[in-house]
């Protein structure tokens, strides 16, 4: 049996990755990020904790490469 799903608004198709962060901000709840898919720029979705506006307006991410050329997340 298939899991439901739930609408949460439209034009999430503009990203390529949608990733289910988790918590990514410390507050609890879990967080969605996306690359877009015509530019580069990372934004991150906080949640809200209400059904009717589940996410915040996207803020810019900044990744950070360090020496070992792994990313960090920079908010």
């Amino acid at each position: 049996m298939a899991a439901q799903s739930d609408a949460i608004g439209g034009g999430w198709n503009a990203f390529r990755p949608l990733i289910a962060a988790g918590d990514a901000d410390g507050a609890g709840r879990p967080d969605l990020m996306g690359l877009g898919a015509t530019s580069q720029t990372p934004r991150l979705y906080k949640s809200t904790g209400d059904w009717k506006a589940p996410f915040q307006t996207g803020e810019t991410m900044f990744l950070n490469q360090t020496i070992e050329t792994t990313s960090d997340l920079l908010l």
